[in-house]
């Protein structure tokens, strides 16, 4: 039996604010994620061993924090359709996305991949329209324009050291980026819709994005694991995970971007609209720009410096939408 109105509602906050705490959120959620993705490049990882550690060490996190939350009560309270749905968030966003985005780096580069996944907040509005009915403002869309304009004008940057891709790597490396977008925008969708319902369950409401995203690691790491199980390449990569001198680089990063951004993230889902949350978790590519200037020394051109502050300005156009 759910909880009485009152009970429920006392957990709600109210549109204008729970607006801004999603969009905070998602600030939140791009500012770690601009942070870890220095320490991920650091360690010399395949993509299926990074993503199977962070994946472990975030779920470890995401279900010791629920166990201390919710010690002497229920630590899980979804249906099982939420977590079917929470589950195919999982497989369309963390896995298939992931995979084509590394697909995408790997045919690209990441500044190609990088442009073709700013449209994940175009997909993201269009999904949530045609699946939720979520209508966005003229301010709210002036603010996604101007965001994701300034963040192709910082990725899309040419270099000298831009090699020539082949007429096969365009196609095919454009074709994973935008899949990775369009997972991106569904896996979003689908959390919005899975927290939302979890947030009206008995004894959820307090923690209900926690809980979602646990079940989207869990969905996520044993995916991984199954991989490990029949494939020698990838179980040989699980292996090489706890004998590299990784770990002083894989933990704080996956706490960062894995257990904290995942958290921030479907956070922002649920209180923000899901295009203005995914176009605030998209500003990480110029988040890292005063990052490598002052870590990493790198010169900043006057087209990144635009950028930043154009999409500057598309943020707090959504702040104040």
């Amino acid at each position: 039996m759910l909880p009485d109105r009152a009970g429920r509602d006392r957990y709600r906050l109210p549109p204008m604010t729970s607006s801004l705490v999603g969009n905070a959120f998602a600030l939140g959620g791009a500012t770690v994620w601009a942070i870890s993705s220095l320490l991920f490049a650091k360690t010399h990882l395949s993509p299926y061993a990074l993503n199977f550690g962070k994946n472990t060490v975030a779920l470890i996190a995401f279900l010791a924090t629920l166990a201390w939350l919710t010690r002497g009560t229920t630590m899980f309270c979804a249906d099982a359709t939420i977590v079917a749905t929470l589950a195919v968030s999982s497989l369309i966003g963390l896995v298939l996305g992931d995979w084509c985005h590394f697909r995408a780096l790997r045919l690209l580069g990441p500044r190609k991949a990088l442009v073709l996944e700013t449209f994940a907040p175009v997909f993201a509005a269009a999904i949530a329209f045609g699946w939720r009915g979520e209508t966005l403002t003229p301010a709210q869309l002036a603010g996604i324009a101007a965001t994701v304009s300034g963040v192709v004008l910082v990725v899309g940057e040419a270099h000298g050291t831009q090699r020539i891709l082949t007429p096969r790597e365009r196609w095919v490396g454009g074709a994973f980026g935008v899949l990775a977008a369009l997972g991106q925008a569904s896996g979003a969708t689908l959390s919005k819709i899975a927290v939302v319902a979890l947030e009206s369950s008995p004894g959820a409401p307090e923690h209900a994005a926690l809980e979602a995203s646990t079940w989207r690691l869990i969905v996520a790491a044993a995916f991984g694991l199954g991989i490990a199980a029949f494939a020698r390449g990838p179980r040989r990569e699980a292996r090489e995970i706890m004998t590299r001198r990784q770990w002083p680089l894989l933990v704080p990063a996956a706490l960062l971007a894995t257990y904290a951004g995942v958290w921030c993230s479907l956070l922002a889902f649920q209180h923000a609209p899901v295009a203005v949350a995914s176009t605030l978790l998209a500003l990480s590519p110029v988040l890292i720009l005063p990052l490598a200037r002052w870590l990493l020394d790198e010169k900043l051109s006057a087209r990144a410096i635009v950028g930043a502050l154009i999409s500057v300005a598309g943020c707090a156009a959504l702040f104040l939408a």
